[in-house]
């Protein structure tokens, strides 16, 4: 039930997974099963936020986040800070956004996690260029590109490249944006 949630909020059926997930929490309850009911209330957060809910939402990203940190993997602890930081985003929170990502960074280095860790470069680049602070937000693309070369990640560094090459182009350099954008 938990496992199919994410297809079915793809397929827009949010009341067909909110069945489901209270379907799941009955029997992850009932078996006290602590580590399904924590990735459940992150599901349930995703559900929420794909249907702009975000307070509601935000209650079961924090729950989630809270009970993984006792009895999750670190790769769901990650996720639930992702979470949130793009809740923050949603909420026009950057400042706890920007807090938020920075913690996922740091516990994903912390947990020897590099691609999250990059992950979380990439997104705090974003976030700067969202904020129109566009030289902080090209030094931190291009440090990221740079890990994600020594990484062997080309999604991340061709992303970085799209990103920079739409800063230029808002700053009408245009070939230095198409030469970006061609490497991308």
């Amino acid at each position: 039930l938990n496992g199919a949630l994410q297809s079915l909020i793809s397929l827009g059926r949010y009341d067909e997974a909110l069945r489901s997930a209270a379907d799941a929490r009955t029997i992850f309850e009932r078996h006290g099963n602590a580590l399904g009911l924590a990735r459940l209330d992150s599901n349930t957060g995703n559900i929420l936020y794909r249907q702009d809910q975000f307070q509601s939402s935000l209650v079961f990203y924090q729950r989630a986040y809270e009970q993984l940190v006792k009895c999750g993997e670190p790769q769901d602890v990650a996720a639930a800070l992702s979470n949130m930081a793009v809740l923050y985003i949603g909420l026009n929170d950057f400042e706890k956004a920007l807090e938020t990502y920075r913690e996922a960074r740091a516990y994903c280095e912390r947990h020897n996690m590099p691609l999250l860790t990059l992950r979380a470069d990439y997104n705090i680049a974003d976030l700067y260029y969202l904020r129109g602070e566009y030289t902080r937000a090209l030094d931190l693309y291009r440090a990221a590109r740079e890990q994600s070369e020594r990484l062997g990640d080309v999604y991340h560094g061709a992303l970085c490249d799209l990103d920079r090459s739409e800063i230029y182009l808002e700053l009408n350099l245009s070939e230095e944006a198409a030469g970006l954008a061609e490497q991308a």
